[in-house]
Order: C-alpha cells, then sequence, then structure tokens
C-alpha cells in the first residue's frame, strides 16, 4: 500500500506540473498560433482540472487506509510472509 501511496503522490505531482507548464505555455504563446495553443491548452486543462481532484481523493484515501493500518497492526498474512522470510 505504501508503494501505491507513493505512485499516486507522484502522479499528483506531475499533474501539477503539467497544469503550470500548460499555463507557462499558453502565456508564452503569441502570434497567430497564439489562439490555437490557448484553445488546446484550454482543452489539457479542463482534463486536469478531472485528474487532479480524482488523484488527491485516491491519496487521501490511501493515506487513511496506512494510518489506520498501523494503528491495527500487521495482518495475519503480513506476519506470516515475514516469517517465511
Amino acid at each position: 500500500r505504501l508503494h501505491s501511496t507513493r505512485v499516486v503522490a507522484r502522479r499528483l505531482l506531475l499533474w501539477l506540473g503539467a497544469f503550470i507548464a500548460i499555463l507557462a505555455g499558453m502565456a508564452a504563446s503569441g502570434g497567430e498560433a497564439r489562439q490555437y495553443i490557448v484553445a488546446i491548452g484550454a482543452i489539457c486543462c479542463s482534463a486536469l482540472f478531472v485528474l487532479v481532484p480524482w488523484d488527491a481523493a485516491r491519496l487521501q484515501v490511501l493515506l487513511k487506509m496506512s494510518r489506520a493500518e498501523r494503528a491495527v497492526g500487521p495482518s495475519a498474512e503480513e506476519k506470516d510472509n515475514s516469517a517465511r522470510s
């Protein structure tokens, strides 16, 4: 579970970085292509407006689950796996 928490956190940072890069690209664009760049950037940002809250909610759930697991202790399966090692 810790691995999936790290994956979701990294992906969330990736989405936020992409959002900042898109906004910077839209602001830096110029000339005749500006309207197209802004339109494509807006479409990409709309997708990020879905992905960022989705991964933020997943990260919250994973963090709550990991805290609950630490409070309860290792499961029987984890004890069995550590005994085999």
